[in-house]
């Protein structure tokens, strides 16, 4: 199966496929010309988008974090409440786009 940055992936491999779908949200947001501050995204957002409850959310987000992809606003507990995307994870996520469109044959 195709996930939403084109890396090809097994079908049940969940994480890969909703951890693609928060990443390619966050991109869009942090290219947005209505977000030009770069704001973080809340956990409503990222449920509605992935289809998972926010335990899984946490899940999948302290595993990008731990990777340098994300960076959080968490609450006095330590859960996140928002969640952009960390320059790392902004250039890791635009060289999977470009990869795709350059193997699609289309320019940007």
């Amino acid at each position: 199966m195709t996930s939403p940055l084109g890396r090809s992936v097994p079908v049940d491999d969940w994480k890969s496929l909703r951890a693609d779908t928060i990443l390619k949200l966050l991109y869009g947001v942090s290219r947005s010309p209505f977000n030009p501050n770069n704001d973080p995204v809340e956990m409503d957002l990222l449920m509605q988008a992935t289809g998972l409850d926010l335990l899984s959310v946490h899940y999948l987000l302290g595993t990008m974090e731990a990777g340098g992809l994300v960076e959080a606003t968490k609450d006095p507990q330590g859960k996140p409440i928002a969640v952009r995307l960390s320059e790392r994870g902004r250039n890791w996520v635009s060289f999977q786009v470009s990869r795709v469109a350059e193997l699609n044959g289309s320019s940007g």
